[in-house]
């Protein structure tokens, strides 16, 4: 710009005036000689009249006046630290590990992680989530692991307090009972009970029966044996002994005993299992051998003895002293003739006579 007598130099922006041996004129200024003029995350580059500011990586220009090189914020973008915490540094960034039960949501943070709206991992369960984790409550049957994390079987047959009188077989969260014989599962399925066999009417037919753990007796009464483990059948003692009531009477089965019908001249013993000889007043006398009118008074061969006693083995005649009665001869059941070699003897009734010797006639 002309002046009087002189000139004024205005110098555009980017430069400055400089007034030397020649005058005046306009020079570059030099912006880059400033330090930290493009700010800590870049470089200053001078051209005539301007200068640029080139960024390091990780910054990048701020439209500022003057225009300085800022850090970049990587963690605002969440595909820095997709599953990690993102930490901003100057110029970079650092992707720090979550801590379990935990997930980047962006921005450098972590959130929480759900576990029980990612699948039920405490199946079969309950899933409770808590921060950064979670807690399983188990179904019945089932027990939390170690960790808590998940739900195991319960394996209630290594417990020993199951099953009782039966073989216990696990199942995912149960078991089972395999009863012995004789017992029957209980209500709740947990123990083998005895069954109670007497109640029913067909388990001991005719006897009396006596429950046991796992089984049952059957006790007949007396005369019966007991048929197929469970009825009482009377004994036929008359057919397992022809010989019971012989030999002077016969055997009459009876439900749980037997009879002895005995034949006229016996009656039946006390217990009615046998015969005995009817007793008659004063029935033991005398035993004779001998007949003869004179002398059979004297023949006499034993005294205090029953009619049986003498005639099965000793004499011919038996009876009061000197009243004889003669020894009966049964032949099939008959009475026969008189069998002796001598005649058949008189019977005499001498109440008042009590000697010895010859008797009158």
């Amino acid at each position: 710009m002309n002046t009087g007598g002189s000139y004024n130099c205005h110098c555009n922006r980017g430069y400055r005036l400089h007034v030397g041996a020649g005058g005046r004129s306009c020079v570059d200024l030099n912006e880059c000689s400033k330090p930290h003029l493009c700010g800590d995350g870049g470089f200053c580059i001078n051209f005539p009249g301007h200068y640029k500011c080139n960024c390091y990586p990780g910054y990048r220009l701020k439209a500022s006046r003057p225009p300085v090189c800022e850090d970049i914020d990587e963690c605002r973008d969440p595909s820095s630290c997709p599953d990690s915490k993102c930490e901003n540094k100057p110029g970079s960034f650092k992707c720090i590990a979550c801590p379990p039960g935990y997930r980047s949501q962006g921005g450098g943070a972590c959130r929480d992680v759900n576990e029980c709206a990612e699948g039920n991992p405490c199946s079969p369960g309950w899933c409770e989530n808590l921060p950064g984790s979670f807690r399983c409550t188990c179904a019945q049957g089932y027990a939390p692991s170690p960790d808590g994390r998940s739900c195991l079987d319960v394996d209630e047959c290594e417990a020993g307090d199951v099953c009782d009188n039966g073989i216990c077989n696990n199942t995912p969260g149960s078991f089972q009972c395999q009863c012995l014989s004789g017992y029957h599962l209980s209500r709740d399925r947990s123990r083998c009970e005895d069954i109670d066999e007497c109640d029913f009417p067909a388990a001991c037919i005719g006897g009396d029966c006596i429950n046991t753990n796992g089984s049952y007796r059957c006790l007949c009464p007396q005369g019966h044996r007991l048929v197929g483990g469970r009825k009482c059948q009377d004994i036929d003692e008359c057919s397992q002994d022809p010989g019971l009531c012989l030999p002077h009477g016969a055997c009459e089965n009876l439900q749980g005993s037997y009879v002895c019908i005995c034949d006229e001249g016996f009656t039946p013993t006390q217990d009615q299992h046998g015969c005995e000889e009817v007793e008659q007043p004063h029935h033991k006398k005398e035993c004779y051998l001998n007949f003869d009118d004179t002398v059979f008074c004297d023949s006499v061969l034993a005294t205090n003895v029953t009619q049986q006693e003498c005639c099965c083995s000793l004499g011919a005649g038996w009876g009061d002293h000197c009243e004889i009665y003669p020894c009966p001869v049964y032949s099939s059941g008959q009475e026969s003739s008189w069998p002796f070699p001598f005649p058949e003897p008189r019977f005499l009734h001498l109440e008042t006579f009590w000697g010895t010797g010859p008797l009158p006639v």
